[in-house]
């Protein structure tokens, strides 16, 4: 599948991993290079860091400390993420309020639409 999101390399975090290959599988069906999945927080540290990304999935169960480091990680890169959550309550920090936040379980369009807000804002 042909899509605008087409050979960007995107940092995929989820806890647990296999939940990471459901979401694997529709990042590279957009066309995308999927960096990870990774579920181990010290390696998405250091990927957030230095990794070649041009946008990150992150799973809101790596917990909310975590997932605040992440997003101060990508932040400073300019690096625009999407969170995932399976979690109605889920709320990110005002200074993220418009990143987007994608319920689970969610299809490949939802994916797409959220990618694509996320790097075109």
């Amino acid at each position: 599948m042909t899509s605008q999101l087409a050979g960007y390399h995107v940092l995929l975090v989820e806890a647990p991993p296999a939940g990471g290959l459901f979401a694997e599988a529709l990042l590279a069906a957009l066309g995308c290079v999927v960096v990870g999945p990774v579920d181990d927080l010290d390696v998405a540290y250091r990927m957030g860091i230095s990794a070649p990304i041009d946008a990150a999935l992150l799973d809101s169960r790596i917990g909310s400390e975590a997932l605040s480091i992440l997003c101060n990680i990508l932040t400073r890169r300019r690096v625009p993420f999407v969170v995932a959550s399976g979690n109605s309550d889920v709320r990110l920090p005002e200074k993220w309020r418009d990143c987007p936040l994608l319920p689970k379980p969610y299809n490949m369009a939802e994916l797409r639409e959220a990618l694509i807000r996320a790097t075109t804002r």
